[in-house]
């Protein structure tokens, strides 16, 4: 177990969760450190899941519950518990699936529930200067941590929730608005999955349809307002 990885006590992470939360569930909550904070702050009851068995030991201290098991398999509908919040701090991008995993843990968030995340942003200026000098070295920690499975931008995180059928309500910098490390994200499930479309977008496109492709997706994921779109390619 690496010394201070699993055991991050996150304040950054703590004044985004809800103090109304009853019920949270921290996936990948290392020893437990930042449930137990929450603990101490608010009454709740806290359950983890953690991959490294040292860290569960310590988990099963600080927490009210600490399951010991993989993300990538674990089946969260199966115990029939609902949640107030979830938080994943630092933990999508070091799952083979993390869209698949998000949608998943999403079934068992409440209605009114709140996800909470942290994820690192890859077009961070010093990466993008990287790979400009053709170099994409992994290090033992921080943006190009040798853990990590899969890299994200802010329009990439947009289309990670919302193929999860979460709606994001808020995305900060972090840890300040330019060149952010990270994003830190707060996302509900949206009460009407499907609402009837207040606008209408038609596109028109001649050629160049990858660079509309684009521009679709990036509706998808910036648009508040329920709309539908009409899209024409000209053959």
């Amino acid at each position: 177990m690496r010394a201070g990885y699993f055991d991050l006590k996150r304040p950054e992470i703590l004044k985004l969760i809800p103090t109304k939360a009853k019920s949270i569930l921290d996936l990948g909550c290392g020893t437990g450190t930042l449930g137990k904070i929450i603990k101490e702050r608010q009454p709740c009851q806290v359950t983890g899941i953690e991959l490294n068995k040292e860290a569960v030991k310590t988990a099963r201290k600080n927490l009210d519950i600490c399951i010991h098991d993989n993300l990538n398999r674990y089946d969260p509908t199966l115990i029939h518990y609902t949640y107030d919040c979830i938080i994943l701090a630092d933990i999508l991008e070091h799952l083979i699936s993390p869209w698949a995993v998000l949608k998943k843990f999403a079934q068992v968030l409440e209605k009114d529930g709140t996800v909470i995340a942290s994820i690192p942003n890859i077009a961070h200026p010093w990466v993008i200067s990287q790979l400009q000098k053709g170099l994409f070295r992994y290090e033992s920690a921080g943006l190009l941590d040798i853990t990590h499975l899969r890299f994200f931008t802010k329009t990439t995180i947009g289309q990670l929730f919302y193929k999860a059928g979460l709606k994001i309500t808020k995305i900060t910098p972090w840890p300040h608005e330019r060149n952010p490390i990270q994003y830190h994200v707060t996302a509900v499930k949206p009460n009407i999955p499907h609402p009837p479309p207040l606008a209408t977008i038609l596109i028109l496109t001649y050629n160049a349809w990858e660079k509309t492709v684009q521009c679709i997706e990036s509706i998808k994921t910036t648009t508040v307002i329920p709309y539908k779109s009409i899209r024409a390619r000209s053959c």
